[in-house]
């Protein structure tokens, strides 16, 4: 059983149809969290983190729109990551390997007490979302051609 099966058995995915225009939302959306962080970064290395992953977890939502699917029920973070990384193939395997360790020290940020980010990890945060941003970007623009983004990338 291929794992998109499984997620939509366990109903952690469904099928849907989203216009493109939402798709466009939603990554312009993910370009303004990513410059927030940026704003961001030399004031609270925490927020800068959460800021990149939150631009992370937007684009790569919007992406399993564009592909037909919607994450739902518990664990939605983890399963855009699954889903995406399914989607995306291998040339992408890194980048989501990294997307996912951000998401496990974002749920220690939310609800453990005492989780620190240190600068190092905020600044490296910021660089693999802005990579990730900008490849999935481009992943969605080859996979859809009309879809059209009306924001500086």
């Amino acid at each position: 059983m291929d794992l998109l099966k499984q997620l939509k058995d366990s109903g952690r995915l469904e099928s849907i149809r989203i216009e493109r225009a939402q798709v466009a939302k939603l990554v312009k959306g993910a370009y303004q969290d990513l410059k927030e962080a940026r704003v961001t970064f030399p004031v609270s290395d925490r927020a800068a983190y959460l800021f990149a992953y939150t631009a992370m977890l937007k684009v790569g939502r919007a992406f399993l729109f564009l592909m037909g699917y919607r994450p739902k029920g518990l664990g939605q973070h983890a399963t855009v990551i699954q889903t995406a990384d399914l989607l995306l193939g291998k040339g992408f395997s890194s980048l989501t390997d990294q997307f996912d360790r951000m998401r496990k020290k974002r749920n220690l940020l939310m609800y453990d007490v005492g989780v620190l980010i240190s600068h190092s990890e905020a600044e490296e945060a910021f660089k693999t979302a802005e990579r990730y941003l900008d490849n999935v970007r481009d992943f969605m623009g080859k996979q859809d051609p009309q879809l059209k983004f009306d924001f500086p990338a």
